[in-house]
């Protein structure tokens, strides 16, 4: 009977670590494909732009004071702040000497993004890629909170000359630090291609298969936390069936 009730006791711990393992990650964008870009709006640019290139988003700054890119999150996207505390970005800024950059954000809490949905970073000096993870519930106004709708990136705080460059790779959102630092976004299916069979001698020509319908790459929100709590209560279910069978 104790041997059946450590296994028991193993199988619920090891369900529950992979509960909040997989709760690890929330809603993220990766900028690999031209509609992921197109779904934020950018803002105050004074002739600058959004744009789409080599797999990146490229934001344009123009000649404004203040320019920043948005996106208003779909219901899919939305997410509870406090869940998930840390931001990480990957990007790269050219022709800039300010190192300011700030975050927005609006939520059900405080609507926004407004001057007090603010978290304010510095990046490296420098032109080469650089990842950031920020806790942005640490900002000053304490308005991380509530379910989150809206979210700005302002890339250059400061005077801005007109010949920036802002590349972005990705955008994404963690429970941990810890979670953040490791997480590195998956390689497209479309870009891993397996080897052609070599067709068969005689064989009858394949009929061509209808395109599959892909998940839109704009954002992904991670699921798996509701699918480990009912992994979690089927472990503690089974557990307590095989208890009365043992004792019967």
């Amino acid at each position: 009977m104790k041997k059946i009730f450590r296994s028991i006791t193993l199988f619920t711990v090891l369900a529950f670590i992979f509960a909040l393992s997989a709760s690890a990650v929330g809603t993220y964008w990766v900028f690999d494909d031209e509609a992921t870009v197109l779904g934020w709006a950018d803002k105050n640019t004074n002739g600058g732009e959004i744009g789409y290139e080599d797999g990146l988003m490229v934001i344009y700054i123009g000649d404004g004071g203040d320019p920043y890119f948005q996106h208003g999150l779909t219901p899919e996207e939305q997410f509870d702040a406090a869940s998930f505390p840390y931001v990480k970005i990957k990007c790269k800024v050219v022709g800039s000497l300010e190192t300011l950059s700030e975050f927005f954000w609006g939520s059900t809490v405080t609507p926004g993004p407004v001057a007090e949905t603010n978290y304010q970073f510095h990046r490296d000096d420098t032109e080469e890629w650089v990842e950031y993870v920020e806790k942005i519930q640490d900002t000053s106004f304490g308005t991380w909170e509530g379910t989150v709708t809206d979210f700005r990136f302002d890339p250059i705080q400061g005077a801005v000359t007109g010949e920036e460059l802002v590349y972005v790779e990705y955008i994404a959102f963690f429970a941990t630090e810890e979670e953040a630092l490791a997480w590195q976004p998956q390689a497209p299916a479309a870009e891993i291609e397996a080897p052609a069979a070599e067709p068969a001698e005689d064989a009858a020509p394949a009929e061509t298969a209808a395109e599959p319908v892909g998940v839109p790459a704009a954002a992904q929100t991670a699921d798996l936390f509701s699918v480990s709590i009912i992994t979690l209560a089927i472990a503690s279910a089974a557990g307590v069936v095989i208890c009365r069978k043992k004792s019967e």
